[in-house]
């Protein structure tokens, strides 16, 4: 909020911190792949992309430390 507010963090003082939430899913569908060897190489670089220093510096560009695949039932409600 005092980012948006300067005045909120000079005037205020934190008393609770919530846990950060995902802001940001990336859906992949498992139809269409050419072969399931580019499937599996698309996954694999998506989980280690903030292993390379050029993947650090895109997930940096998004302001994301490191994209992590969701457990089955994860996002429904």
């Amino acid at each position: 909020m005092k980012e948006l507010n300067p005045q909120v963090g000079r005037d205020l003082q934190v008393v609770a911190v919530s846990d950060s939430l995902a802001d940001i899913v990336l859906c992949l569908n498992n139809r269409g792949w050419t072969t399931e060897k580019s499937k599996a190489d698309t996954m694999t670089a998506l989980r280690e992309l903030h292993l390379e220093p050029a993947g650090q510096q895109i997930l940096t560009l998004f302001k994301i430390d490191q994209l992590i695949p969701s457990r089955k039932g994860s996002l429904t409600q």
